[in-house]
């Protein structure tokens, strides 16, 4: 609303405002026995896999990445793989296996409760290593 002299007139301004999937995550710590018994509780029937391209090849350079702007929390790191976790504010686990790959590729595996969660999140991290931040 703009006031002047004359009166008020209602002005609009129209805008997007484009929030990712992962913005809605809270990478909070997990051990890695919560994790396994979260794994195996069958709670998280959905699961989806992805391999993709990044032009990072330095692993622990990937997981900050993914950490820092998609909220996940790394449970444990063996070698060239790693597993991710991180929650929604809706309370819904997202677990993730991260491998690098022979040819130096990722290997994105993932589990959760939700389907359009889980997918959406994955696309946001392919979006994401896809970027050169």
């Amino acid at each position: 609303i703009v006031k002047s002299d004359e009166g008020t007139t209602l002005e609009k301004l129209d805008f997007k405002l484009p929030l990712c999937c992962s913005s809605y995550l809270v990478g909070i710590p997990c051990n890695g026995d919560a994790y396994a018994k979260l794994l195996s509780s069958g709670d998280l029937a959905e699961k989806h896999s992805i391999t993709c391209s990044t032009s990072d090849t330095d692993l622990p350079a990937i997981l900050a990445k993914i950490c820092f702007f998609a909220h996940f929390s790394v449970v444990e790191q063996v070698e060239s793989s790693a597993s991710l976790y991180s929650k929604s504010i809706q309370s819904q686990h997202i677990c993730l296996l991260v491998k690098q790959c022979a040819d130096q590729s990722l290997s994105i595996d993932g589990k959760c409760s939700d389907r359009s969660l889980l997918l959406n999140v994955i696309d946001d991290i392919k979006d994401l290593l896809a970027s050169p931040k």
